[in-house]
């Protein structure tokens, strides 16, 4: 199915899995999803993870997907997925202090995760500690927004 969070958020702690096969997520208004230990894996018919989808957000409303700790892995699967499996949208942002988020294609030409409808002025990324970003295949488009990798964080794209 399809959730939509608005002023609120999902969180998953140590011990704790929410899997997604079917359907999409969407953040809105305030939403977060934060990955606390815990796993978040979305594949199969997953459509996308959209973090402020539609108009630009301004100060605390913007929607935030978050990893503390534990994992987070999208796997986009040629003709049965549909959309962008990650968008990071108008004024929205990804922040990382630590965990890993995987991103997987079985289409090697696919753009699994998208920055591009952000202000130059919007930090859209930000991870810190030892958070990884590993896009295994498929591509990324971090177009417009600050970026910001500090203390061990790292991105992983494929060869």
């Amino acid at each position: 199915g399809n959730v939509i969070v608005t002023n609120g958020e999902i969180r998953i702690r140590q011990g704790g899995v929410l899997e997604v096969d079917d359907g999409y997520i969407h953040m809105s208004h305030g939403g977060r999803l934060i990955v606390d230990g815990g796993v978040f894996v979305a594949t199969n018919k997953f459509k996308y993870l959209s973090v402020a989808y539609g108009k630009p957000y301004i100060n605390s409303d913007h929607p935030v997907f978050e990893i503390l700790s534990g994992e987070a892995f999208i796997k986009y699967s040629k003709n049965v997925s549909a959309g962008m499996p990650l968008q990071i949208n108008n004024n929205a942002s990804l922040k990382m202090s630590g965990g890993v988020l995987t991103l997987d294609s079985d289409d090697k030409s696919y753009n699994l995760l998208d920055f591009t409808k952000n202000s130059d002025q919007d930090h859209v990324m930000e991870l810190s500690g030892n958070s990884v970003l590993k896009i295994l295949s498929g591509g990324a488009t971090f177009g417009r927004g600050i970026s910001t990798l500090k203390d061990n964080a790292s991105i992983a794209l494929p060869e």
